[in-house]
């Protein structure tokens, strides 16, 4: 990766944030050029995080374990970065691979744990180099961890190895167009279209909508161990009725967000990468959350109808933002303390828990300020005293801004 040798740091500017991004995120809004600009920040923050995190593998005897060192991921990230430049970048932005980034810096210094060894973790960037490689059309022969006896590959899906070791090891040859695991044994690489399932495969699933006339594409994310905030799951496959209703509840958001609102429906299109479904615990509530470290994904249990989900998303929306402006400037200082009391919490909150739910909420009074100005008065919900959720909708709690379920 760009840099100026292995044990140098990088030589890289600074980002300056333009005046009228910042007057436009302070303002709860951000359009599409903001958000591009906050994708490029956070390019750089992965950046660094990768860095940080091979850097901590070469200083630990034993890391990686079994697996091939990291002088051979430097290689191929390298060779990988030179040759597809925007692939490698969106691979590297890729929202489950900031949750891995994270949870293995946090491994390496005993804040995380997890349930296999050390190196099932770490030994995770050897899948996202076989992606890498296949993107930029390079060959490479290596080795991956297994977890359960599966093998997931960021961005492209998950092979299942019957019979081997929960915690093994296996091989994988990238060709052309091509990615193969234990080349020796069966054959379980994903067909060209990589979101069909196949044999001893499990494609990563797409949602697919348009805004302003543009198609917009987002992962249907159930088989990721990344792709929760925490501790790495285990798949939870949904069925085909399920797909049907995410992609008709995603396509119906969104042509809603682009009616009433287009500016936050270009921008949620140029910054939402993956939608993560989450199982509900009670048919009256959508729970919802996201995180700083995987920006551009949405954790939510599937909303009953296209607003509740446009409401959700732009919900988790203005958290992404923020986290994202909050990785470049310190916009509070405070001690961490629990002492501050919202409207829509029973409990005290932090200073930073605070902002976050006041921004949240930014977005969601003006979401629903336009869908009631552009809803017929039979389509409007009864007001809740205490909520800007509607009564009459489920209600979403948000990790950062919602009350704790009893």
């Amino acid at each position: 990766m760009q840099t100026d040798g292995r044990s140098e740091p990088a030589r890289a500017s600074h980002h300056l944030i333009p005046g009228a991004y910042f007057d436009d995120l302070a303002a709860g809004r951000g359009g599409p050029e903001t958000i591009r600009f906050l994708r490029s920040t956070e390019y750089s923050r992965r950046l660094l995080l990768l860095r940080a995190l091979l850097d901590a593998i070469a200083a630990t005897p034993g890391a990686l374990g079994p697996l091939p060192s990291v002088d051979s991921v430097w290689d191929t990230l390298t060779a990988a970065q030179e040759h597809a430049p925007r692939a490698f970048r969106e691979l590297l932005l890729h929202p489950p691979i900031g949750v891995w980034l994270g949870h293995g810096l946090r491994r390496l210094t005993h804040t995380a744990w997890g349930e296999g060894p050390l190196w099932t973790d770490l030994g995770h960037v050897h899948a996202v180099c076989s992606v890498a490689a296949l993107r930029a059309g390079l060959p490479l022969r290596t080795t991956v961890p297994l977890r359960d006896g599966a093998v997931m590959f960021p961005a492209l899906g998950l092979a299942r190895l019957p019979g081997r070791p929960r915690w093994g090891t296996a091989e994988v040859l990238v060709e052309p167009d091509r990615l193969r695991v234990d080349p020796y044994g069966a054959c379980v690489g994903p067909p060209r279209m990589a979101d069909a399932d196949a044999p001893g495969w499990r494609g990563l699933r797409r949602l697919r909508a348009r805004v302003t006339g543009r198609p917009v594409e987002v992962w249907l994310d159930d088989i990721d161990p990344y792709r929760d905030l925490s501790e790495p799951l285990p798949p939870e496959r949904l069925d085909k009725d399920e797909v049907v209703r995410w992609q008709e509840r995603f396509e119906g958001a969104l042509g809603l967000l682009a009616a009433i609102d287009p500016d936050m429906a270009a921008a949620v299109a140029g910054g939402l990468r993956t939608l993560t479904a989450v199982r509900p615990t009670s048919d009256r509530v959508v729970h919802s959350a996201s995180a700083g470290d995987a920006f551009g994904a949405v954790l939510a249990s599937l909303p009953p109808d296209p607003a509740t989900l446009a409401v959700t998303v732009v919900h988790e929306f203005q958290h992404t933002k923020l986290g994202a402006l909050l990785h470049l400037l310190t916009l509070e200082q405070d001690a961490g303390t629990a002492r501050h009391y919202a409207p829509w919490r029973d409990d005290p909150r932090p200073l930073g828990g605070l902002l976050q739910g006041a921004y949240a909420f930014l977005g969601i009074t003006e979401f629903w300020s336009r869908y009631l100005d552009a809803a017929p008065r039979s389509e409007h919900p009864p007001a809740s005293s205490s909520s800007p959720y509607a009564d009459g909708r489920p209600r979403t709690p948000c990790a950062s801004c919602a009350p704790t379920p009893a």
